[in-house]
């Protein structure tokens, strides 16, 4: 389908820039990033402006293992008319990264109790180290909690493809999983993978192509200008229904930021 008559299409939707993976200062601390920033509160102030200014309509702040640490920054744009779904990322028992995202009513506590079901308790287990629950569980946890899952990265480190191994065809094929994160356009992806995202690899076939988003880590204020951090998502409402509904029609209502005109307005009917 052409970016043309993507635009034609009938509206009571309407494409919104959207960073899902967002990362709180929690994180930048943690992963001992390079910041300007002292403290939460001038990280927070400077995530928001940088997102307004990138005219982002929607974000979900996926701090690893932790839930709790994303409260401030989803708050402060929330507050600034961003929509902020609530979420996580974790690493499976068998080392791949997933991001579970809820919808921004899902109390804190139950998704920290969720966490808990995956082995990770008040943030006791290092960042770093795996969950207690192989993919294929994983997914189907989030599931059971009514969350989204992204695989992110998925061609680079501890990426699903990259990391998969001999299991991950029938991961990529596991209906819980609903969308996949890359780093770049599709046509600059390795020839090895790039089939795989296509879905025409008769290996990796699925009869619902999973949606193939931006949504690298953002943990800077100017993460937000490059197209590989967001993808244009086409709702009819802020909702992990609607997110999931765009996510199930992925040739309709999802865009790689890397390939639409930079200039165009987004957040607005088409």
């Amino acid at each position: 389908m052409t970016f043309q008559s993507l635009l034609n299409l009938p509206n009571g939707a309407r494409f919104y820039k959207c960073a899902l993976q967002v990362n709180p200062y929690h994180y930048v601390q943690s992963e001992q990033k390079p910041t300007p920033f002292e403290n939460e509160t001038d990280y927070n102030r400077a995530m928001v402006e940088a997102m307004a200014a990138a005219g982002i309509a929607a974000i979900a702040v996926t701090d690893h293992q932790n839930v709790k640490s994303s409260i401030t920054l989803s708050n402060a744009a929330r507050e600034a008319g961003i929509h902020a779904f609530n979420g996580f990322e974790l690493e499976s028992k068998d080392g791949i990264h997933f991001l579970a995202l809820f919808d921004a009513s899902k109390d804190i506590n139950v998704l920290d109790r969720i966490l808990g079901s995956c082995g990770i308790v008040d943030g006791d287990r290092a960042r770093n180290n795996p969950c207690d629950l192989e993919s294929h569980a994983l997914l189907s946890t989030i599931r059971q909690h009514e969350g989204v899952a992204i695989a992110p990265h998925a061609i680079m480190k501890k990426g699903l493809l990259y990391a998969g191994g001999r299991s991950r065809a029938a991961l990529w094929r596991d209906t819980n999983l609903e969308a996949v994160g890359i780093h770049c356009p599709v046509v600059d992806i390795d020839a090895k993978y790039r089939d795989i995202i296509s879905n025409v690899d008769p290996a990796y076939d699925r009869p619902r192509p999973v949606a193939i988003l931006h949504c690298n880590d953002v943990w800077s204020p100017e993460q937000f200008k490059l197209p590989e951090s967001t993808s244009l998502i086409k709702m009819s409402a802020f909702s992990l229904a609607a997110l999931r509904q765009a996510f199930l029609d992925p040739e309709s209502r999802v865009l790689l930021s890397s390939d639409v005109p930079p200039e165009r307005e987004w957040n607005s009917s088409v």
